[in-house]
C-alpha cells in the first residue's frame, strides 16, 4: 500500500484491520520466504554470511531461517532492529524468556535480549521514526564495535530500514535507500567513514582525526548486486 502511494494513515488503519499480537508470518509470506531462499541470490548469501542478528519478533526470525536455512552462520537476536514500536499488537515482542524457549533450540543467541517485559511497545502511541532510526544506527554500532566477522546478516523490518537510511548519520546509496519489499534480500558494503577506525584496513582499527564524539561515527551504505556476485563468487569482501 506505501508503495502505491497511500498515507501513512491509511497504512496504519489497513494494518489495525488485522493486527495481532508479535503477528507471525501469514502463508503467503511462508511462501515468499522459501521462493527467496531458493535464489541464487540467497544460496549465495547462505553460504557467505558468517553472522545473522534478527530482530525479536517472531516473523524476522521465521524470515531469516527460511531465506537461510542452509547457512552455518551464528544467529543473535537484538532488540535495536524491531520494527517502529508502539500503537499496533504486530510490533509488540513476546517475554524475553518465551523469545529463548522458542528460538534457543534452533540456534539462536538470545541471550543479549533484555528486559524480559516488551518495554519499547507503548499502546496508545507510535514510536518516533527519529527514534526508531536511532535504534537502527545504535544496532549498526553495534556490529561494526562487536562482530569480527566480515559477511553480517540483519533480517529486520521495512519500516526500521526505511528510517535507517535517513538517519543524519547513515549515508545510504539511493538504491539503499529505496522501500524494501515484503521479504527482499539486498547487498550492501558498510563502511566506517567517520570515528575510531575510520580510513584504515577494512575501517575496523586505528584512530580517527580529531576527538572522537558520539555523533562523529559516520556510516556509509552503498548497495551491491547479490545476483551478480552470486555469478562470481570470488568479487571483493563486504558486509551484507
Amino acid at each position: 500500500m506505501r508503495a502505491n502511494g497511500c498515507s501513512f494513515q491509511d497504512f496504519l488503519n489497513a494494518m489495525a484491520e488485522d493486527d495481532e499480537f508479535d503477528s507471525q508470518l501469514t502463508e503467503k509470506g511462508i511462501t515468499q520466504a522459501m521462493s527467496v531462499g531458493i535464489s541464487a541470490a540467497a544460496k549465495y548469501a547462505a553460504a557467505q554470511v558468517q553472522v545473522v542478528v534478527a530482530s525479536p519478533l517472531s516473523r524476522a526470525i521465521d524470515t531469516a531461517d527460511l531465506v537461510l536455512k542452509d547457512t552455518a552462520a551464528r544467529r543473535i537476536v537484538r532488540e535495536e532492529w524491531r520494527e517502529i514500536s508502539g500503537l499496533l499488537l504486530n510490533a509488540k515482542r513476546m517475554k524475553a524468556s518465551e523469545i529463548k524457549s522458542k528460538y534457543s533450540p534452533k540456534g539462536w543467541d538470545t541471550s543479549r535480549l533484555a528486559p524480559e517485559e516488551d518495554e519499547l511497545w507503548t499502546p496508545g502511541e507510535l514510536e518516533s521514526t527519529d527514534a526508531c532510526a536511532e535504534r537502527g544506527y545504535l544496532g549498526l554500532r553495534w556490529i561494526w564495535e562487536n562482530v569480527d566477522d566480515e559477511h553480517v546478516c540483519v533480517a529486520a523490518h521495512g519500516g526500521i530500514f526505511s528510517y535507517l537510511m535517513q538517519h543524519p548519520r547513515v549515508d545510504a546509496d539511493e538504491r539503499m535507500s529505496a522501500r524494501f519489499h515484503n521479504c527482499e534480500l539486498r547487498g550492501c558494503e558498510m563502511t566506517l567513514v567517520a570515528g575510531a577506525g575510520a580510513g584504515t584496513a577494512e575501517g575496523k582499527s586505528g584512530v580517527g582525526d580529531g576527538e572522537e564524539t558520539e555523533s562523529s561515527w559516520r556510516f556509509r551504505l552503498q548497495w551491491i548486486n547479490l545476483e551478480a556476485d552470486a555469478d562470481a563468487p570470488d568479487k571483493g569482501n563486504y558486509k551484507l
